[in-house]
């Protein structure tokens, strides 16, 4: 029982699956509120690229 209390290769592991996790609740979190911020800047880049183009283009792309 001593070795196996002793022995630390799971430490690792563990230690890694912990970042892991927080790091994936931290995307979870971020993500959905960079989507609201980033909408507005998308529409705004499609706008001006079809603008630029020649009468008859039309732009296909739905956000």
């Amino acid at each position: 029982m001593r070795r196996f209390l002793q022995d630390e290769n799971g430490q690792a592991i563990v230690e890694y699956l912990l970042m892991l996790s927080v790091a994936m609740t931290f995307v979870g979190i971020i993500v959905p509120g960079m989507k609201k911020l980033l909408r507005p800047l998308w529409t705004f880049y499609i706008r001006s690229i079809t603008a630029a183009c020649p009468s008859g283009c039309q732009s296909d792309y739905r956000l």
